[in-house]
Order: structure tokens, then C-alpha cells, then sequence
């Protein structure tokens, strides 16, 4: 028998679909300070394609600053869903567990240890959206601005260069420095 005949095989089947997705956990005390919060919502802004989830033990509300920026219309919860337990083994990963369809001890044993936690799941407002996303586009603009400042060539036409009778014009920016003495003039 050879190697490959060895190793247990997937079945063979082709599945109906397959989804992909990508979730970031957090907890009441991962937010200590303003700077936290406003990372938070540059975070859900650059990954909008992806989940948010907040973890408050049950009888526990929001983080208060959490809460600051969903009282001024920043962030919103879209659904909260109850029954999940931390995982046993692995931190900052929770499960969802309910009595009818409980499969496993370790499952009964995290229920019965407890506590509970409530899933919160957070998005930006549409106004928040529209506010970050006019900040980076002003942003990008000051940046290209800057750019072109620096880096632009100087606006005099006349070059000092070896040429006929040692001085020379550039076209380009003489033709643009008309026009610019024109519209002041």
C-alpha cells in the first residue's frame, strides 16, 4: 500500500457553496480610552466587507465610550444574540451554545461555568460613512496638492543650458506661463 492510500480521504463530493468571510472579536475592555474607539471606526471603515463583533457578559452593558459614539449616531448595533460561552480552549474565541443542541460535554461544561455573553454586532452609520469617507478623499487631495508643491518644476520658461547663444526656452511652461499673465492681466 502506498503512502496515499494511508491517510483518510474527504469524501468525494462537490458542495452546494462554499462562503468566506472574515470577523473581528472584541471585548468591553479593549476600549480604555477615545483613541480606541476612534481605531475601532477606522477600522470598520478601511474593512467594510467584514463582521464586528462586541462581547459584553450578560447584565452588562456597552463600554460607556462604545456607547458615546453610538448615542452621536457613529456606530450602530445591528443585532445582538445571546447564548454564547468563552471556548475552553482557545482565548477570546466564543461559542454559541443553547440547551436543545448541545452535542458535546465541553459544550454542557463552558454552558455550566459560564458567564453568558451577548454578541453585538457593530457597523458604521451611513452618515459616518459619508463623513470618513469625505475626510479621505479632502486628505488624498491635500496630500497631491503637497506633492505637486514640492515637486513641481520651476515656473520660469527660460532655461540657462548649452544652446543657441547659451539661453533657451521650454514650450511647455512658456506656453502655460502666457496663458497664467494673460488671466491676471
Amino acid at each position: 500500500m502506498s503512502e496515499a492510500e494511508d491517510l483518510p480521504r474527504f469524501p468525494d463530493i462537490t458542495p452546494d457553496s462554499v462562503k468566506r468571510s472574515r470577523f473581528w472579536v472584541f471585548e468591553n475592555s479593549d476600549f480604555t480610552s477615545q483613541a480606541d474607539v476612534d481605531a475601532l471606526v477606522q477600522e470598520i471603515f478601511n474593512s467594510a466587507e467584514d463582521s464586528f463583533y462586541l462581547y459584553c457578559e450578560e447584565h452588562t452593558s456597552i463600554n460607556s465610550l462604545v456607547n458615546n459614539a453610538m448615542h452621536f449616531g457613529t456606530l450602530h448595533v445591528v443585532e445582538s444574540q445571546g447564548f454564547y460561552y468563552p471556548h475552553p480552549k482557545y482565548k477570546r474565541d466564543y461559542v454559541r451554545i443553547r440547551e436543545p443542541f448541545i452535542q458535546w460535554d465541553w459544550e454542557r461544561e463552558a454552558r455550566d461555568r459560564g458567564p453568558m455573553f451577548i454578541r453585538h454586532e457593530i457597523k458604521l452609520s451611513e452618515r459616518a460613512k459619508r463623513d470618513l469617507a469625505q475626510a479621505q478623499l479632502l486628505q488624498r487631495q491635500r496630500a497631491e496638492r503637497e506633492a505637486e508643491r514640492t515637486h513641481a518644476p520651476p515656473d520660469n520658461p527660460l532655461k540657462l543650458e548649452p544652446n543657441f547663444m547659451g539661453v533657451g526656452i521650454d514650450l511647455r511652461k512658456a506656453w502655460t506661463w502666457l496663458r497664467r499673465r494673460a488671466r491676471k492681466g
